[in-house]
């Protein structure tokens, strides 16, 4: 009898697993083995420095926190009997199933749509950005007109303009037909490829 093994690590939490079983099943695999592991990691955490007082003279001491973290994770190892003659079926469903997650189900047209609506959102970034920085502006232009008068024409300026960008990209009717167009296009793609992982999972159960 030919056997192919395969493992995973997953965390150690009964629920986790027990979907992880429940999934491989589908696939034709069986648990061999699982074994709980109990990993301690140990790193630096961060760094504090300050004068310290001796018999002769200060100096400066540098603290390090060291922080010891836990990793509690279950090994299972799987195996299915290649020389079923439903384990060749059986692999290749699973191998499409996991494809999907990459794939890409919407049509042409609605790529392009998508692709629009995204280079509008992309636009809608740079101007919240540009707004961003506009707001830096004007708390430094703030700061600084304490001593040249110049700046609170600055100040204004800056302030206006973050204002003004800031309002924009949040009201814009295009950015926000572009959000609309975007979600629905996502979410559209996520319910087509759900249902393709559905109909090849039922396809894998009805060789059971």
């Amino acid at each position: 009898m030919r056997m192919q093994t395969e493992m995973i690590q997953v965390k150690n939490d009964p629920k986790i697993i027990n979907e992880v079983n429940s999934n491989a099943a589908i696939w034709g695999w069986s648990v061999l083995n699982i074994q709980i592991t109990d990993q301690k990691i140990v790193r630096e955490g961060d760094s504090k420095g300050g004068l310290q007082q001796g018999f002769f003279n200060d100096k400066y001491v540098v603290t390090t926190e060291v922080i010891t973290e836990h990793v509690n994770y279950a090994s299972i190892t799987y195996q299915r009997d290649l020389d079923d003659p439903r384990t060749a079926k059986l692999a290749e469903l699973e191998k499409a199933y996991y494809s999907c997650e990459n794939a890409d189900y919407l049509s042409r047209e609605e790529a392009n749509a998508k692709k629009e609506a995204q280079d509008v959102l992309d636009k809608k970034d740079r101007i919240k950005l540009f707004a961003k920085i506009s707001f830096c502006a004007a708390i430094v232009s703030f700061i600084l007109l304490f001593f040249v008068d110049l700046f609170d024409y600055l100040f204004i300026l800056f302030l206006s303009l973050g204002i003004s960008l800031g309002i924009y990209a949040i009201v814009s009717p295009a950015f926000r037909a572009a959000d609309k167009k975007d979600y629905e296009l996502v979410s559209e793609n996520k319910r087509r490829r759900e249902a393709k992982q559905l109909e090849i999972k039922n396809k894998a159960l009805a060789l059971q």
